[in-house]
């Protein structure tokens, strides 16, 4: 059973509203159980992966073309060159609740997404951890 979330009220809206929506908060908050059970529709990939995260930071270009436009990308944090692919793809593309990105690295993460879409991201954050 999923542990109900105040940001899971957040995500559908910002959604609708953003481009690019990041989802951050300590590890094992429930981030990734989190948008993988809102977001059956999008496609999942986790940066945590080393075959994965190799092929993101090897060919950006190549990674981001290769998924669709409704995408998650878990522990984004991992592959920083990713960002301005995401921001040329999402410019492209139009529409929003393209991508969503999620890591445990808050201030990382925030650093680097920032010039996405002119700042046009939403961002949530989950509560601490259970324990």
């Amino acid at each position: 059973m999923m542990i109900p979330r105040t940001v899971a009220q957040e995500l559908t809206p910002m959604l609708s509203w953003f481009p690019v929506v990041s989802v951050t908060g300590p590890r094992q908050s429930g981030k990734s159980t989190l948008i993988k059970n809102m977001l059956l529709n999008y496609e999942y990939v986790n940066l945590e992966d080393e075959t994965t995260r190799i092929s993101a930071i090897d060919d950006p270009v190549g990674f981001i073309r290769s998924h669709g436009a409704k995408l998650i990308i878990d522990e984004a944090q991992h592959a920083p060159g990713l960002f301005s692919q995401i921001q040329v793809a999402a410019d492209e593309r139009g529409g929003m609740g393209q991508y969503v990105l999620s890591g445990s690295q808050n201030f990382l993460m925030e650093k680097r997404i920032r010039p996405i879409s002119g700042g046009a991201r939403g961002h949530a954050s989950t509560a601490a951890p259970l324990v």
